[in-house]
């Protein structure tokens, strides 16, 4: 610094001018406060510039962890776009008629394992083994499938739990069903003829299907078949079973399909064989029929048989769910047999069981003797009578008392 009164140079920690001898204490003073002044800017820029130097460490941080998220989603990306989209391999078909359309679904296995092995990836060695892990890992679902129209449209979604393949999802729409035709009302009263066979409130109908274009296939029902009654109407009816048989062919039923037939023509049977006005005459031809069937042979000679014959009980049923026989009247017998001549030694006894089936009787519970059907039953020789005749009673025979 120089002295202010005559330009000459001093020192900081001089008090007197060593040239004019001038005081230099106040321009010390002067200088000091101008030193303490100056002290805080020099810090203050010092920090400034600590401050925009950790400012530029921060951001290059944050630069790296940027840069390390997009070299991840990069490597996904690009791993993602290696997997095998097997939505590009589900086939969708739709199949029946308009409005009563079905879908399903299925991959393409072989097509699919060829790209699997042009992508140079060997997890799986053989396509069995590529198969068992598509069918165990990969679910395919398709919305809707049943009743489908032309112009419905399909969503199909696929999930994938296997590394090498992904899912997706895409739609469709339903095209080119076949419009159906109709199986109408009148065609049906024109050509299935029904008539009805057995014993009044036991019938069955017996049901003539002459329908065109293939339709003569379907197996038509009545409601309460073997059950049906004269003078009754029973409905004719197509079942379950037959409505997609009719819908391959192209039909479908009219909406208003209700189809009812007069029962007529069943025969009449009673319930008791008693209520038969003519009972007696039909106990004779049952008689008539097991003298017939155990005659005696040559029985007074030695080699000769002889029978002895007495009726154990007669049972009665009107009609069965599973039998055509309608009306049967059962006499059991104990049946001895002998041997001829004067020997006379028992050889066997056994039960037998014989009567006629078929027995219709008319307004007045006469029975039709010319209708009657013979009927004999086949048993165990050791059985008992007793035996027989539960045995008959779990079949639906009563006593006769």
């Amino acid at each position: 610094m120089n002295c202010r009164h005559c330009g000459a140079p001093i020192e900081l920690t001089d008090r007197f001018c060593s040239n004019c001898g001038a005081s230099v204490q106040q321009e010390n003073k002067t200088h000091q406060v101008n030193v303490e002044h100056l002290q805080p800017q020099d810090t203050s820029y010092t920090n400034s510039a600590d401050t925009s130097h950790s400012s530029i460490s921060l951001l290059n941080k944050w630069w790296w962890v940027i840069l390390a998220a997009l070299a991840i989603g990069g490597y996904w990306f690009y791993q993602s776009n290696q997997k095998i989209k097997l939505i590009d391999y589900v086939e969708v078909e739709v199949v029946g008629l308009d409005s009563r359309g079905q879908a399903s679904v299925s991959i393409d296995y072989d097509r699919l394992y060829d790209v699997y092995v042009k992508s140079g990836q060997k997890k799986y060695k053989d396509q069995y083994e590529l198969d068992d892990a598509l069918n165990e890992k990969v679910d395919i679902n398709i919305n809707p499938v049943f009743n489908l129209s032309n112009e419905d449209n399909l969503t199909v979604t696929v999930t994938s739990k296997l590394s090498e393949f992904k899912g997706g999802k895409k739609k469709l729409t339903v095209k080119n069903l076949q419009k159906p035709k109709v199986l109408k009302l009148e065609d049906v009263f024109k050509t299935v003829v029904v008539s009805f066979e057995g014993a009044n409130r036991y019938g069955k109908a017996i049901i003539e299907n002459n329908l065109p274009d293939g339709l003569d296939t379907l197996n038509f029902e009545v409601k309460n078949n073997g059950h049906l009654s004269n003078s009754e109407k029973t409905q004719l009816l197509l079942p379950e079973s037959e409505l997609q048989t009719l819908e391959d062919l192209g039909y479908v039923l009219d909406k208003n399909f209700n189809v009812y037939v007069n029962v007529e023509g069943l025969a009449n049977v009673v319930d008791y064989a008693k209520d038969i006005t003519n009972y007696e005459d039909i106990q004779r031809r049952i008689s008539e029929e097991i003298l017939r069937t155990h005659k005696d042979i040559d029985a007074t000679k030695m080699y000769g048989t002889r029978y002895e014959l007495k009726r154990e009980a007669t049972i009665y049923r009107p009609a069965a769910d599973r039998s055509d026989q309608y009306g049967t009247l059962l006499d059991i017998y104990t049946v001895k047999e002998y041997n001829g001549g004067t020997d006379g030694r028992l050889r066997r006894t056994f039960t037998d069981v014989i009567g006629f089936h078929n027995i219709l009787v008319d307004e007045s519970n006469k029975a039709d003797l010319s209708q009657m059907k013979p009927l004999t039953l086949f048993t165990n020789l050791s059985e008992t009578k007793d035996s027989i005749i539960q045995n008959l009673k779990s079949d639906g025979y009563e006593l006769v008392e």
